[in-house]
């Protein structure tokens, strides 16, 4: 479940828990002053954008893609129609950001993003935008 992982979980919680990543990023300095890495997990279909703090990282942002088994709180996952999706969030859709390629719940800089494509969805965003 997408919401069972947010910010706050240190890099150390996440490799003991998913194990180390299919790769990871060099360092790099995002617009809003923030150092990040990120991390894939080709095999789990998730990308997750690490943000550095004194001693380790944070997750920042999470983005599943592919067959990725995570869903959100609403079970909504990859390839589920989007109707799903407007179902399940209804108000908190923001229809001034969403367009007929992207649903944004709550801001498209900290909240979730579902990408359409052919009335499905086919990858979830959850967090913070990070801009290199």
């Amino acid at each position: 479940n997408c919401s069972q992982i947010s910010g706050a979980l240190s890099d150390s919680w996440f490799s003991a828990r998913y194990g180390e990543p299919t790769s990871k990023s060099s360092d790099f300095e995002t617009t809003s002053g923030s150092t990040v890495q990120v991390w894939e997990y080709i095999d789990m279909g998730a990308e997750y954008t690490m943000i550095k703090s004194k001693n380790d990282y944070t997750i920042g942002m999470i983005k599943v893609y592919n067959k990725s088994p995570f869903s959100t709180e609403h079970d909504i996952k990859i390839g589920i129609p989007v109707n799903n999706v407007i179902n399940a969030y209804g108000e908190k859709i923001n229809n001034e950001k969403s367009t007929e390629m992207r649903i944004i719940i709550g801001t498209q800089e900290k909240g979730m993003s579902f990408t359409i494509s052919q009335g499905k969805i086919i990858s979830i965003t959850l967090g913070y935008a990070q801009s290199k």
